[in-house]
């Protein structure tokens, strides 16, 4: 802990920037849809310390972002996420995970997206 991993993290998203535009595709109609963003997935405790982090480091606006969690993420449009360098989300919203009671819900896997990054944070 304490070791700039998160900020690390980000900067290297910041960097490598311009290779994940290259990577997008503009027809968002079509699924996959290839997204310059990359997908940040950690746990639940964790996901305000990326927000903080970036809003701490980085001028406004430097790093898009969504957070795409709890009831707030049926309101983000695909437009939104793929204009974003970072999706925050967590190992919750992913997918079902065998839970049928979640099918019907929207998650990161029912949105046939192709993310540009995928950075899997396990917070100890």
């Amino acid at each position: 802990m304490g070791l700039g991993k998160t900020l690390t993290t980000l900067m290297f998203v910041l960097g490598t920037s311009h290779m994940a535009r290259d990577f997008q595709r503009s027809d968002l109609s079509n699924p996959p849809v290839q997204c310059a963003a990359t997908l940040i997935i950690c746990p639940l405790a964790t996901l305000s310390n990326w927000e903080k982090e970036i809003e701490t480091h980085f001028r406004p606006g430097a790093i898009p972002y969504v957070v795409f969690h709890g009831r707030s993420r049926q309101g983000i449009t695909r437009e939104e996420l793929s204009s974003s360098l970072v999706v925050l989300t967590t190992y919750e919203m992913i997918g079902p995970s065998g839970n049928p009671q979640h099918t019907n819900q929207l998650m990161i896997e029912s949105l046939a997206m192709s993310w540009y990054q995928i950075v899997l944070d396990e917070a100890q």
